[in-house]
């Protein structure tokens, strides 16, 4: 998509830019994936006594379901054997964040970046911000009517023409997701383009004139 300057209508979690990037998760990333997760972190990280963290009775591991099986997966080496305390409760809460977000699809996540350093090198892609790459593959995520009409290009009809009032109200009643149908069936792309100064674009809407023999 990037290579030839099209969007996806495909859009990753912060997390997955960061892996692709090889940046640093946080906990707020966390945030975007799974708000309860978050939470309870967040009141790990407010103990402030040791009696609060020994009251968790929390080891350095957590569990999933692989295979329908339950299984207990360790945050660190050693996790199993390492009780979370006051003094490493940070260091417990950055690797959980680490697990969840990257860890447990890491081999997926791996696929994905390799794919993409085959295309473009590592070095050009430290360039970029999770952001800035998150716009190149999918453009913007919000679709502002206003944007839209001045991308718009008339043929045959003028902004006083009552197809084009119609047309501009019903995209004005139109969620977010209906204005993504929009584009993609007008344009090919659910989003506006990042870069518009370089990929210029516009939406052409040409008044059919028939010819003889056509009905009108």
């Amino acid at each position: 998509a990037i290579c030839d300057g099209h969007q996806t209508s495909v859009r990753f979690t912060p997390s997955v830019y960061k892996y692709i990037l090889q940046k640093k998760v946080v906990l707020d990333d966390l945030r975007v994936e799974d708000i309860n997760m978050y939470m309870c972190l967040v009141d790990i990280l407010k103990s402030e006594s040791e009696e609060e963290v020994n009251h968790l009775a929390m080891t350095f591991t957590t569990s999933r379901v692989h295979f329908d099986c339950l299984e207990t997966v360790e945050l660190v080496k050693g996790g199993s054997d390492k009780a979370v305390t006051l003094a490493n409760k940070e260091e417990f809460v950055h690797s959980f964040c680490r697990w969840y977000l990257i860890g447990c699809v890491g081999e997926q996540l791996e696929s994905i970046r390799k794919g993409f350093n085959f295309l473009i090198s590592s070095s050009v892609m430290e360039m970029f911000s999770p952001h800035e790459l998150e716009l190149m593959l999918s453009g913007w995520s919000t679709i502002d009517v206003a944007t839209l009409r001045m991308k718009t290009e008339l043929v045959g009809y003028t902004w006083d023409s009552q197809e084009i009032a119609w047309l501009f109200e019903v995209l004005e009643s139109f969620s977010q997701e209906q204005r993504r149908l929009f584009l993609q069936f007008t344009t090919g792309s659910p989003s506006f383009p990042c870069g518009e100064e370089q990929t210029p674009w516009k939406l052409k809407i040409m008044k059919s004139t028939p010819t003889a023999g056509e009905l009108n």
